[in-house]
């Protein structure tokens, strides 16, 4: 049998590779231009004082284990719907009635399939018995249960991370909530193929900072790529790709409209000069060529090419805990 082992790809080769996912990612934005108009649409309409959707997220609380996602859509639209997740599989629907009720919807097939809850609820009001049973039973299961997604699981374990304040680095959130950013890209081929309304979602935006310093000055907006495997059939070279392209259209929307800046945690005044972008995996089989790589995306701002990994004892390692803001 033929010995299959392929060499390890050369600095040279992922810079280049890097470059070409910018270099086509732009030319994407420049042919298909409508993208703008719609994300200045999102962005007017979450900032509408109008918007009630804050006031809605204020009525209930979300105990642990779960964690509550909104999406850019729904805040822009002024929906009151919420997402809401255990282990980062979606286990039911909350929304506020026109009374202000809280209610929620139960994924049953998917819940009883992959968890063995069987609890059904269909507009059932957030504070009687039945959903409190329903938030009981997922609070019994095992920490090590294992659900649809080892991915999203993985993600949702980093989103507590950050939450805890690990190494200065925060979630960016929209109104208070969790939230996946909306590409115009496609998630399996983001620099070659665009989607319009349709395209992939950053798997975490999220905020570096040192604390005690001004907001802008020693702070970074990072792009998290995250796969649940680290093997060779999908190494970590090939895995930051994806958060390149993703990271170079939030370059272009910052250009378009510095107010995206705003809305992710950075104040007026000054504008984001650098963005992180980082892979987030288990240690596994493979390592990264591509750790502190700088690329020119648009205009003055750079791309910054970061890891992290995770152990099986929760562990952060990685380029990005040991930056050093200048």
């Amino acid at each position: 049998m033929s010995d299959t082992k392929k060499d390890p790809i050369s600095e040279t080769e992922i810079r280049n590779q890097i470059q070409q996912v910018i270099d086509n990612t732009n030319q994407l934005l420049l042919d298909n231009i409508e993208w703008k108009k719609r994300y200045d649409g999102y962005l007017a309409k979450i900032n509408d004082p109008l918007n009630k959707n804050q006031q809605y997220r204020e009525l209930f609380n979300v105990p642990e284990p779960f964690v509550a996602y909104t999406n850019i859509s729904t805040v822009s639209n002024g929906n009151s719907k919420y997402d809401l997740r255990f282990k980062g599989q979606s286990v039911a629907t909350i929304s506020v009635d026109k009374d202000n009720i809280v209610r929620i919807n139960s994924k049953y097939e998917k819940n009883m399939k992959y968890l063995g809850i069987d609890i059904k609820l269909k507009n059932a009001d957030w504070q009687l018995q039945e959903a409190k049973s329903f938030r009981k039973a997922f609070k019994d299961l095992s920490s090590n249960i294992k659900t649809k997604s080892p991915e999203h699981a993985l993600e949702s374990l980093l989103l507590c991370l950050l939450s805890d304040s690990v190494r200065n680095i925060q979630p960016v959130k929209l109104n208070g909530q969790f939230f996946q950013m909306p590409t115009p890209l496609k998630a399996s081929c983001p620099d070659k193929s665009y989607s319009g309304a349709n395209g992939g979602g950053i798997d975490i935006l999220a905020r570096m900072r040192i604390k005690g310093v001004a907001a802008n000055k020693n702070s970074r907006l990072v792009i998290f790529e995250v796969k649940d495997e680290n093997k060779k059939s999908e190494p970590v070279d090939k895995v930051i790709l994806q958060a390149t392209a993703y990271a170079t259209f939030v370059a272009n929307l910052l250009k378009q409209n510095p107010g995206w800046a705003e809305l992710f945690g950075f104040s007026k005044e000054n504008c984001i000069k650098e963005i992180f972008v980082a892979t987030f995996l288990p240690k596994g089989e493979t390592t990264a060529s591509f750790e502190k790589m700088e690329f020119d995306v648009c205009d003055d701002m750079k791309l910054i090419m970061h890891t992290l990994y995770t152990d099986e004892d929760n562990r952060l390692t990685g380029s990005l805990i040991n930056v050093k803001l200048q």
